[in-house]
């Protein structure tokens, strides 16, 4: 195996099986109801939203819609602008 085998394009679903955010959301979506609130420390802005190149990788990552709130916070200025 070389390095371009484990490249996202080259693999299937569009996401390396060492992405840990596939196993760490695959997580929380496993414990996450839909009454819950979720605070979201260090929330950044998500540019992962519009970056993220595989929909299962994005589907994943977004809890909105999944749980009855999102609390986004963080230290950084850019972020109040994502509300």
């Amino acid at each position: 195996m070389n390095k371009n085998d484990l490249a996202a394009d080259n693999l299937l679903g569009g996401f390396s099986p060492l992405d840990g955010t596939i196993e760490f959301y695959g997580r929380i979506n496993a414990i996450v109801k839909a009454e819950d609130v979720v605070v979201d420390l260090g929330a950044g802005r998500a540019s992962w939203f519009h970056d993220e190149y595989a929909s299962y990788s994005r589907s994943i990552r977004l809890l909105k819609g999944k749980v009855r709130r999102v609390i986004g916070l963080d230290v950084g200025v850019v972020e109040n602008e994502n509300v």
